[in-house]
């Protein structure tokens, strides 16, 4: 056994919280009553909430937060509950596999009432100083904070909270920021930059994370309220603050290197899960740590593999049926009344096309080889064992020189005849077999979304690749003229994320009577269990 070696402290701290396996119960009675739901009834729920994410598309990560969002967005703005939402809130989730069955204790459900009570005091504050549409989106972005702080509540994340700590002082000790930029916004950067690309956070999480920067005394079940009713009052103004961060030019280029140290900290943090009875053994002995790396990084590649399988045939389900409905309600009829006649051949290349796309492109993607697993290696002990107080910066970040008007007129003319040469060239081969204007916008429609899915999916399998890609010229022209069709599947699935037919129809025609009915159901299996047990 090689000799030991010390870690820096914020190493040794991370390394404590994951000494020792955490949960909810350990912070409440131990003779409290615990929710139980009947599992049938959870089984169509599961089965109900399996098909609503495959009509909207989430990444993985995020669909627990969101459907909190969804539950909570459901209880309270379209069945206008007020009493008991911590209670139905974990049944909701304990029904569709987010939480267990017959563990979670009632004294938790109370909690999460107390916790919710400021989001009702915060609905009647934007009642009272906003007024329309805008009021109710203002609500929902407070109900997307309120998933956030609900998840935080329910689920313990005291590990990642822990790896988010320890990688922003990583950042912050290998990164150099121009002079201008201050401490405290130095700190907010670099967190910012950890949870994007450790956690992946969406906006809703970055938000969360601001507020509780700005507000410290908005979260918990005993907020300020006067602090509540000012953020309310004072939104426009907090928002700005806000967004000055979130579009901060350095953070396009601290999310390029964020995106690296993610993979190291995602590596080390499961080397130290899976082995927590030997955790400073493994830490401090780097022939240890060497060979458990290793071996974390050989099954993850694994699991990436799967991951991208199941995206794929998640995104071939999803734009097969929304194709097949489109096909059903424009395409279709469009031919058969106004062109006088079926093409056939338009329409199975409509249908097939975009999921025998998004399979080809599937097929392309490649695994991390082992000189990434050899580089990995390198860094986490770089990151483990650097002695505090000889950091030396790898990395200097300046602030942009800037493009001149005319160069970026000049580029932006360039860039407009990459759209007109793609675009041209796709439109000019649906005109030779003979597609319709109907059958080729909406050729030109998938084309782009699967382009867009596809790229997504391969950036998931290449997330723990840390070795610069070298591009040839092929990839670089290749790259040049597919930009505009992925640019325009990027803004096509933003603005279609928000419009989800399939999505409205599902929360607000199937989902609040569904629930509704199987909540009656709950009750009655539950009166008939009690007349069952009154008999023995």
């Amino acid at each position: 056994m090689t000799e030991k070696v010390f870690v820096p402290s914020f190493i040794a701290k991370m390394v404590k919280v994951f000494k020792v396996e955490n949960s909810l119960e350990t912070a409440v009675a131990e003779d409290d009553s615990k929710i139980r739901v009947n599992q049938a009834i959870g089984r169509v729920s599961l089965i109900y909430e399996k098909l609503r994410n495959v009509v909207d598309y989430n990444d993985e990560h995020l669909i627990r937060k969101n459907a909190i969002f969804r539950i909570m967005k459901r209880l309270i703005s379209i069945e206008g509950r007020v009493d008991g939402l911590g209670l139905h809130l974990i049944q909701d989730l304990i029904r569709i596999n987010h939480l267990p069955n017959n563990t979670i204790l009632e004294s938790s459900a109370h909690g999460l009432d107390r916790l919710l009570e400021k989001y009702l005091t915060i609905e009647k504050f934007i009642d009272k100083y906003y007024k329309g549409r805008f009021a109710r989106r203002l609500f929902i972005w407070f109900l997307q904070i309120a998933a956030c702080e609900v998840e935080d509540y329910l689920f313990d994340f005291r590990e990642r909270q822990a790896s988010i700590i320890a990688m922003t002082k990583v950042l912050k000790r290998d990164i150099e920021l121009p002079s201008g930029v201050n401490e405290k916004n130095q700190d907010i950067l670099f967190n910012l930059t950890a949870l994007k690309s450790f956690f992946k956070s969406d906006e809703g999480i970055l938000h969360y994370y601001l507020l509780s920067q700005f507000y410290p005394n908005f979260f918990g079940s005993d907020p300020n309220l006067q602090d509540v009713e000012r953020l309310v009052q004072n939104w426009n103004v907090e928002q700005s603050r806000m967004e000055k961060y979130l579009s901060h030019p350095l953070r396009n280029k601290l999310n390029k290197i964020g995106r690296r140290y993610a993979v190291y900290f995602l590596i080390l943090r499961e080397v130290l899960a899976k082995n927590r009875d030997r955790i400073e053994d493994i830490v401090t002995h780097p022939r240890v740590l060497t060979e458990e790396v290793a071996t974390v990084c050989s099954q993850r590649y694994k699991e990436i593999r799967i991951k991208v399988v199941r995206s794929v045939v998640r995104s071939v389900i999803y734009i097969f049926i929304t194709k097949m409905v489109l096909a059903m309600l424009l395409e279709i009829p469009f031919e058969y009344f106004l062109q006088q006649g079926l093409n056939y051949s338009s329409i199975l290349i409509n249908v097939l096309f975009p999921p025998v796309l998004m399979l080809a492109i599937s097929l392309l993607i490649r695994l991390p080889k082992q000189k990434n697993t050899e580089k990995i290696i390198h860094e986490i002990k770089d990151i483990v064992y650097q002695k505090e107080g000889t950091e030396q910066k790898k990395y200097h970040i300046r602030h942009g020189l800037g493009r001149g008007t005319i160069t970026r007129f000049f580029f932006n003319i360039i860039y407009l005849i990459t759209y007109g040469i793609t675009f041209g060239v796709v439109i000019w081969f649906l005109n030779k077999i003979h597609f319709n204007i109907l059958s080729g916008g909406i050729f030109i429609f998938f084309l782009c979304i699967v382009s867009f899915f596809a790229i997504n999916i391969r950036l998931r399998a290449r997330e723990l690749i840390v070795l610069d890609n070298r591009e040839g010229f092929i990839n670089l022209l290749f790259d040049f003229f597919s930009l505009p069709i992925v640019r325009l599947g990027r803004w096509l699935s933003v603005k279609l994320s928000k419009i989800n037919v399939f999505v409205f129809i599902m929360d607000f025609i199937i989902e609040a009577p569904l629930k509704i009915i199987l909540e009656v159901l709950e009750d009655w299996f539950s009166f008939m269990r009690e007349k069952k047990e009154e008999i023995y």
